[in-house]
């Protein structure tokens, strides 16, 4: 099938709504680069047309194929070799003449209007929701951004906040520390350690050291605590007798 051939749909057809799907010019580009970098998908999940060639789904998808046309086979030629997958250029071939590669197009001539307004609309929709701590851990934004995968900007806050973190952590030494990190000449200290495994545990002990609400060893903000100095731990088993 021609890329010309594909029509997409615009409420032509009586009875079928407009395709209610739209996408931005970089996102566009985006599924452009990532049909280029992986063809082999628009034959898993080929563009759905009916009888009359009118796109009921991958209408996006079939944007994308007349933008890499457009691009040239220089240019992807070119952008494939960058990205080390310049053996996609024989599948992609086809589109600098015009043509879907073959597989690339179902086409169904046998549904109901009713059918064609349900697949439109269940092909749109997203049920689903992504775990975003997944999403960056496991996968890695570089696959997300090929993807077109768009992570939402307060959790990135949150994870620029971590990165903020560990470049105070990692600026701290001996001249600047609050609990030096080698003890100075003629000073010992030493460092515990109280594991809990259980929440219930840590607020128990929190409540028996007043750590419930103590001065941060960070700041002068008064917060629950996991950091607490000997010399106060001293002073709430001595001021209230605690007995752990």
């Amino acid at each position: 099938m021609k890329l010309e051939e594909v029509i997409y749909n615009e409420g032509q057809i009586e009875g079928l709504p407009p395709n209610p799907r739209i996408i931005k010019n970089e996102k566009l580009k985006q599924l452009a680069d990532s049909i280029l970098m992986f063809p082999q998908m628009m034959s898993i999940r080929p563009i759905v047309v009916d009888e009359n060639n009118v796109c009921l789904g991958g209408t996006m998808r079939c944007r994308a194929l007349q933008l890499i046309k457009n691009m040239g086979r220089d240019e992807v030629e070119k952008y494939l070799i960058e990205n080390n997958r310049k053996e996609n250029l024989k599948e992609i071939e086809p589109l600098f003449e015009g043509k879907i590669p073959d597989g690339w197009v179902s086409k169904e001539v046998n549904l109901t209007l009713e059918q064609k307004k349900e697949f439109v609309l269940k092909d749109n929709n997203q049920v689903g929701m992504y775990d975003f701590d997944i999403l960056l851990n496991d996968w890695g934004k570089d696959i997300l951004d090929i993807c077109g995968i768009d992570i939402p900007e307060d959790f990135l806050s949150d994870i620029e906040d971590e990165d903020d973190f560990m470049k105070r952590f990692n600026s701290i030494d001996d001249a600047n520390a609050i609990y030096p990190i080698i003890p100075n000449v003629g000073e010992k200290h030493e460092l515990f350690i109280i594991v809990s495994d259980d929440e219930v545990d840590a607020n128990y002990l929190r409540e028996k050291l007043a750590m419930q609400k103590m001065k941060s060893y960070k700041s002068d903000k008064i917060q629950k605590s996991n950091v607490i100095h000997i010399k106060d731990v001293i002073n709430a088993l001595q001021d209230s007798n605690t007995v752990l």
